[in-house]
């Protein structure tokens, strides 16, 4: 059993390791992985910000925050950058992502847009 989910005994393979988010090894990842990002879009000389509003000027309410924002991209416009740490070994989809690729990535992607 994991310290942080007590509830679950890990698997022989160990995929509930790499999916669970109780533990914050998911966290760390996206956080480690935003990192990189954000450092590669300050050494382009781009002015990019770390959880900062994507709607400016809208109902904030309903917005999540961009991993990383970054003014002025295009024609002035500014870019909010989502990251997103998945795997294809969640339970939920393993069966499908066996099947065909890219399953969790839409899910994810799906999750993310409907707010």
């Amino acid at each position: 059993m994991r310290p942080f989910c007590p509830s679950k005994s890990l698997d022989t393979l160990g995929h509930h390791c790499v999916t669970c988010r109780c533990g914050g090894d998911v966290t760390t990842r996206h956080n480690a992985l935003r990192n990189v990002l954000y450092t590669a879009f300050h050494r382009a000389g781009l002015s990019a910000h770390l959880e900062q509003g994507s709607s400016w000027g809208i109902d904030k309410s309903r917005s999540r925050p961009a991993d990383i924002l970054v003014a002025n991209w295009n024609r002035g416009l500014s870019a909010a950058f989502g990251v997103s740490v998945t795997s294809p070994l969640n339970p939920s989809l393993i069966v499908e992502a066996g099947m065909s690729s890219g399953v969790e990535a839409k899910a994810t992607e799906g999750r993310k847009h409907a707010i």
